[in-house]
């Protein structure tokens, strides 16, 4: 199914391709703008169904994190087969669920981070240097943005100032000097603030866990969703205390939204190995329908 991502090596331009050809096959998905990565990289969004009060569905905030955004375009290759009469679509009795709600897909938040790992610092472009400096700094594989900035720790809420000021690009965790400084973290308020979604769901491996945002901005149903969520799939539902990361997507869109954001953790190893996805996508293949039509 995801052939032509493996074929060449897994990358940008790939997953750009891929959903430009789920584009042309499937006539009512279509591209969402969502504005520019910090190398001036388009982040690769699309959309079906009614955008009244769609759910999101985003993934790879960490640039080692590949099985996290196949995941989503796995999922995508299947709600968009015009051969899958008896699948997933029936399955969710989506086409009634597409009549009055819909899903956005963002399934590389960090395109400058994924390139970065796969082609080295000359993939920052212009970025180049900051990007060779933050290199010196890191431990292990490249996951962070092409500034050195964990994503997954950017938004604007609890934001750790003591790390910002205290750290530096490349090193691991750094969250940016200040909260929202990085592009791709800026395009994923405004797509929030452009749409009125109805949920949002991060996807980020490992940890086989359910983190829903609690909180008090977050809806009071919030712990009943994320204890079906969990007990759809079998993972882990932590508590509160737990389940809060500081500067985290989720926790940001529950708070300034007022509605529910989710964490889900896919995988056990770290990294987790692309052999793993057809089994992984198996078993929370459900849990992804659940997530849209809850």
């Amino acid at each position: 199914m995801l052939e032509e991502l493996f074929s060449c090596g897994f990358c940008y331009d790939k997953t750009v391709e891929f959903l430009s050809n789920r584009c042309r096959e499937c006539p009512t998905l279509r591209r969402i703008p969502m504005g520019k990565s910090s190398c001036g990289r388009r982040l690769p969004a699309v959309a079906i169904g009614s955008l009244k009060n769609p759910v999101l569905f985003a993934a790879g905030f960490s640039a080692d994190d590949r099985v996290s955004v196949l995941l989503l375009l796995r999922f995508l290759a299947d709600l968009t087969d015009p051969e899958d009469a008896q699948g997933i679509i029936s399955a969710g009795n989506l086409p009634r669920f597409f009549d009055r709600g819909g899903l956005i897909l963002l399934p590389m938040v960090n395109p400058d981070g994924f390139e970065i790992a796969a082609r080295g610092t000359d993939a920052a472009l212009y970025l180049k240097k900051l990007a060779q400096m933050a290199e010196g700094r890191m431990e292990g594989a490249w996951r962070s943005s092409a500034t050195g900035v964990d994503l997954t720790k950017n938004f604007d809420l609890a934001f750790d100032y003591d790390s910002g000021w205290n750290g530096r690009a490349g090193e691991p965790d750094f969250p940016g000097s200040r909260p929202e400084s990085e592009a791709e973290t800026k395009a994923l308020i405004r797509l929030c603030s452009a749409f009125h979604l109805k949920r949002a769901v991060e996807f980020r491996t490992p940890g086989e866990a359910i983190l829903p945002a609690y909180g008090q901005y977050a809806p009071p149903n919030a712990r009943i969703s994320g204890e079906l969520i969990a007990n759809s799939c079998g993972y882990r539902l932590p508590d509160p205390a737990e389940a809060f990361e500081r500067g985290s997507f989720k926790d940001w869109f529950a708070a300034r939204s007022g509605r529910e954001g989710y964490t889900i953790k896919a995988g056990r190893s770290n990294p987790v190995p692309e052999g793993d996805l057809e089994p992984l996508y198996a078993r929370l293949v459900q849990t992804m329908l659940l997530c849209m039509v809850l």
